[in-house]
């Protein structure tokens, strides 16, 4: 949803969505209820790392998922859902001014790989950031 959300100029929508999240976060404290744990842990950085991603504050993005990002199994969906996630921490990192956010590039493109055996978007991937950050 966020990513509809962040991209179409429902920002009324957005808000009122993220509110939903922080309340349910805060309201249930106990972490024997699973989701409001993976809402704490996964689910808030990972939507503020989206909202980031849209305003094209990529360093704030890489910032909130690379933390986070060997967690977001925990949120379910398709391995092709979460691979949208896997994506949009990748093209952070390649289009964020900070250096040492730039670095983890490779790192993140590697993780995917050992997921996605001879994919195309990683080769990609790969060659953009080649011609984005030269040797």
């Amino acid at each position: 949803m966020v990513l509809r959300e962040a991209g179409a100029g429902f920002e009324k929508q957005e808000e009122r969505m993220h509110q939903t999240l922080l309340d349910f976060a805060r309201n249930v404290t106990s972490d024997e209820y699973d989701q409001a744990r993976i809402c704490r842990q996964v689910g808030i950085p990972m939507y503020d790392a989206i909202a980031h991603y849209s305003k094209g504050e990529y360093d704030d993005c890489a910032r909130a998922m690379l933390p986070i990002r060997d967690k977001i199994y925990t949120i379910g969906g398709s391995n092709a859902q979460r691979d949208v996630f896997s994506q949009t921490l990748i093209h952070a990192c390649m289009k964020a001014n900070d250096k040492e956010i730039n670095e983890s590039f490779q790192k993140v493109l590697d993780e995917r790989n050992a997921m996605k055996k001879k994919s195309k978007i990683s080769e990609r991937l790969a060659y953009r950031y080649r011609q984005l950050h030269p040797i």
